[in-house]
């Protein structure tokens, strides 16, 4: 049984208004959800092994920057467009937004990320 009456919504509202009448979360909060969770599993190594080697641990540094200590990876220069929305560039790009604000310093469980990310996206979209 849904939680609300679906007839209530008329034909032309947004789907995220709808999500949001059943108590779902939005499309983009879903897809961003899968996307860090599938990063994360390749962080993991619980993935096949070709996923994983494209990802390469960012060196420690003597010096004592923001982000020492966290999970960290290496970012490769690219030119062009396409080259940004390779796997091996946007993967770490977006795992180092996603640090700004989680600030893993050693892995966790997939559940407890998991729960981490809803709970980051929710207060990400809910902002005004």
């Amino acid at each position: 049984m849904l939680p609300c009456d679906l007839s209530l919504v008329w034909a032309f509202a947004p789907i995220t208004v709808s999500y949001m009448r059943v108590g779902w979360s939005s499309l983009y909060n879903r897809r961003m959800e899968h996307w860090y969770t599938f990063l994360y599993k390749t962080i993991l190594h619980e993935l096949p092994s070709y996923t994983c080697s494209l990802l390469t641990p960012k060196a420690d540094t003597s010096r004592n920057l923001r982000y020492h200590g966290h999970i960290m990876y290496e970012i490769p220069r690219t030119r062009s467009v396409f080259g940004k929305r390779a796997f091996n560039v946007f993967a770490p790009t977006s795992w180092s937004d996603l640090q700004g604000h989680l600030k893993l310093k050693r892995c966790i469980s997939s559940n407890d990320f998991k729960s981490r990310i809803k709970e980051y996206l929710f207060n990400v979209c809910t902002r005004f």
